[in-house]
């Protein structure tokens, strides 16, 4: 199978030996028996009631529609301040701001801004989909629950049965291959008293030569079918006049008259400015009405014959094609544009553009709505490459609940997480009912992001990654932020541990599905010399994936840290890939941790299963009991540097492994700067309490539930673990604190967020094994007197942070 959820299960998130890829493609193949026999015997109650006669098959697992593509609008803002263009190759002088958005448009200080998809430049079927699409099409209009079969098709879910697919298997509809340097990130348009400004950039372009961009305008009224010329491979029956833009000078040709006129064209392919400017007469490509109605569109530029390098095998010579504002859902964006150039024809995507917005610099206020959306951020350059998918320009998936508008309140965010060789919208794609359990379902947004590749095992570049998206997604949109939650299936399961447990003061609670413990898998058990540590090798307790070191990259040690992120696992009693033993032990660990746990185990549920029901809700409901607090009680936290180093070297932890990051976790809600004694071997363990809150942990209480619920299938059984308040305990409140460091060095508090006064007595009882440096920062006026184990002490005060320098041992100190 192709890369995606639906592929062999031996392709997906180990490497193992043959046996075993045999014992896993029978087991997928049953899957799918039990994909068809789910939904019709093991669906759980209904979620909500029925909408209309097709919606009642959205009522059981299996038979979901299509994720709905997002709804926006545009409102008029102030006039912003227009620009001279001078043709030079600068992007300086296009000063408007892109919705960031993909397949949406804007006026912004007097320029028409198109925002494309990313990595969709896979230019025309070459008619295998279109088949496939006019089979399937008409049941999916019908019976729009249907949907899912043509995903499944695509990623050869009869190939799994030992059944002829009688059509490809690429997630992609498009059969040229990614043609990077032809991949749109926007087009822009500008105008003045006589000219139409245009920009393209691209993706990647290394080279000025490598990209041509083809403008088709029509001019007048009436419908004439002529052939686009420079090699397009297309025709047209709107457009009256053809521009091609490329290094050397751009042509105009009257299609009627076949007249030529030159126009102005500057390419840079510097750096990752990868634009394509040019200058062209209004009088050529304006309409009586004052408006321009355009296409656009790129593919490979051959110098020597000054039109576009052939596509071979397809109908057509063009890579991408703007102003497509109605792509389905899909994993790479590009349905509409394969089918159209397979056609011949970009006609479906011309657009408007009203010239007097553009010269008066009117502007638009973008606003989007419900459904699904691509979302454009701008990563480092340094952790970008040009070329491929590896530019500064990368996506992620995000949709937005039902009523999500401009003046919603701060909504909660729930993160998910793509299996190994998922994509950013596989799971929108595959797994629609996802983003409607967990958007509509809890009211808020999802967010599905790239993660730097299809393995990244969100490590490296792929935890970079989640950091950039952090950023822009906390930054556009109102969220709830101590509503966030985490969620993810194989590969994105291993994120819903790996990330809480790293940064446990992002998160209110997590649900990993399927999620293997380590990077590779762990069956439960370990002892001296069984490491299957190594790139060629295996063992009893350890199997690697994409060059791990799994006994180091093991969570288990770690989860200490989720002392307040609650979390939920879904594990399959029949996982072929991931033991059942190692989520058997996690939760093991949690229950003598005493922390807020419960483990679904769903006894006839294989890898694949989970995302074949496509069913969340009872994940969703187990969120919604919780939000963060982001200021505890009482806070626990390790900070191990193998495993620190293991996150900083990418998934290859011994063949590549990716130089030049440095991520520093050492720091959890009111506690930071936790060093270790050893810097590159060591581990730092921190517990803390403030004195100054009750710590809700008083009574962990079982918990236990099954076999099914609303909209829920099983057979499962939950066990787990809640916190309820001690009725027979009033904790004393006072203002203290109480610390145990291990393996550490220095460590800072935040005595505010702690909720200490430091006007008044603070008392604190410490236990340290090494030498230690106690920062507390806070309020402080003055150096305070203090006072540790009855001597006077002499601490430092510098930035409104107290140091106090303290032997190994037990200290009781007072300040103040």
């Amino acid at each position: 199978m192709k890369e995606g959820l639906w592929r062999a299960p031996s392709e997906d998130v180990h490497d193992f030996t043959g046996t075993r890829r045999k014992r896993a493609k029978v087991k997928m193949r049953k899957t799918w028996i039990w994909f068809v026999v789910a939904a019709g015997l093991l669906g759980g109650a209904p979620a909500r009631a029925p909408a209309s006669p097709t919606d009642v098959l959205e009522l059981l697992p299996v038979l979901h529609s299509a994720t709905s593509p997002g709804t926006w609008h545009t409102e008029p803002a102030p006039a912003g301040t227009a620009h001279a263009h001078v043709v030079d190759g600068a992007i300086t002088d296009w000063t408007g701001a892109s919705t960031g958005f993909a397949g949406t448009s804007a006026y912004s200080n007097g320029e028409f801004i198109y925002a494309d998809h990313l990595f969709d430049s896979y230019g025309a079927d070459d008619g295998a989909d279109a088949d496939r699409v006019a089979t399937v099409g008409p049941v999916m209009d019908a019976v729009p629950q249907t949907y899912r079969v043509e995903p499944l098709l695509q990623a050869d879910a009869p190939g799994e049965f030992g059944a002829p697919n009688p059509y490809p298997v690429d997630e992609q509809y498009g059969d040229a291959g990614l043609q990077s340097k032809a991949d749109f990130v926007e087009v822009r348009v500008a105008a003045d008293d006589d000219t139409v400004y245009v920009l393209a950039r691209t993706s990647a372009m290394t080279a000025a030569t490598d990209t041509a961009v083809l403008l088709l305008a029509d001019t007048t009224a009436g419908s004439v079918s002529r052939s686009v010329p420079f090699n397009s491979g297309i025709g047209t029956t709107k457009g009256d006049v053809a521009v091609l833009m490329a290094q050397g000078g751009g042509r105009a040709i009257d299609l009627a008259t076949t007249a030529e006129t030159p126009v102005a064209v500057a390419v840079n392919a510097d750096g990752y400015t990868n634009i394509v400017e040019a200058a062209i007469p209004r009088a050529l490509v304006e309409r009586a009405d004052g408006t321009l109605s355009i296409a656009v569109a790129a593919g490979n530029y051959d110098g020597g014959t000054k039109a576009f390098r052939t596509l071979s095998g397809l109908n057509a010579n063009i890579a991408n094609v703007a102003f497509r504002f109605a792509e389905p859902v899909r994993t790479w964006f590009d349905e509409q544009q394969a089918l159209s150039l397979y056609a011949k024809t970009i006609d479906p995507f011309f657009t408007s553009v009203d010239v007097a917005k553009l010269i008066t610099a009117a502007s638009d206020t973008f606003v989007p709505g419900p459904g699904y959306f691509e979302r454009i951020f701008t990563s480092a350059a340094t952790i970008s490459a040009e070329g491929g998918s590896e530019g500064i320009f990368q996506p992620y998936g995000v949709y937005l609940p039902a009523g999500y508008g401009a003046n919603v309140p701060a909504v909660p965010l729930t993160f998910w997480f793509h299996w190994r060789g998922g994509k950013a919208h596989s799971a929108a794609t595959t797994i629609p009912r996802f983003m409607r359990d967990m958007g509509d379902g809890l009211g808020g947004i999802v967010v599905s992001p790239r993660g730097r590749g299809t393995s990244t095992w969100y490590l490296g570049k792929g935890m970079a990654d989640f950091g950039e998206v952090w950023n822009d997604v906390t930054s556009t949109f109102n969220v709830d932020v101590d509503r966030v939650y985490i969620s993810g299936h194989s590969m994105g399961g291993w994120a819903s541990y790996l990330l809480p447990i790293l940064y446990p003061d992002r998160f209110a609670a997590s649900f990993p599905v399927s999620p293997p413990v380590t990077q590779g898998a762990w069956t439960g058990v370990d002892f001296s010399g069984c490491d299957g540590y190594r790139y060629d090798e295996y063992s009893f307790c350890y199997e690697w994936a994409n060059d791990s070191n799994p006994r180091v990259q093991h969570t288990r040690k770690l989860l200490e840290n989720l002392r307040n992120v609650p979390i939920a696992i879904y594990a399959g009693g029949a996982d072929e890939l991931v033991p059942v033993g190692g989520s058997i032990m996690q939760a093991e660990r949690l229950a003598e941790l005493r922390y807020r746990y419960r483990l679904y185990l769903f006894p006839t549920y294989e890898h694949y299963t989970p995302p074949v029901v496509d069913e969340w809700m009872e994940g969703t409901r187990y969120f919604r009991q919780f939000a963060r607090d982001p200021n505890p009680a009482r806070v626990s936290y390790i900070r191990d540097m193998p495993f620190e180093q293991s996150v900083e070297k990418g998934p290859s932890q011994y063949l590549t492994p990716t130089t030049g990051l440095n991520f520093d976790f050492d720091h959890a809600y009111w506690m930071s700067g936790l060093v270790p004694a050893d810097m590159a071997n060591g581990r730092a363990s921190f517990d803390g309490r403030t004195l100054a809150k009750a710590d809700p942990s008083a009574l962990a209480v079982p918990e236990a539930g099954g076999p099914a619920a609303p909209g829920q299938s099983g057979p499962y059984a939950m066990s787990g673990l809640a916190w309820t308040a001690n009725p027979l305990a009033a904790p004393a409140l006072s203002n203290g604190f109480v610390v145990t460091l291990a393996g550490a060095v220095s460590v800072q508090l935040d005595t505010g967020r702690m909720g200490l006064d430091t006007a008044s007595t603070m008392a604190g009882t410490v236990t340290f094994d090494h030498a230690v440096t106690l920062k507390l920062a806070g309020a402080w006026p003055s150096v305070p007197a203090v006072m540790v184990n009855g001597v006077a002490a002499s601490p430092a005060l510098s930035g409104g942070v107290l140091s106090l320098s303290l032997a190994p041992g037990t200290s009781s100190i007072f300040i103040g």
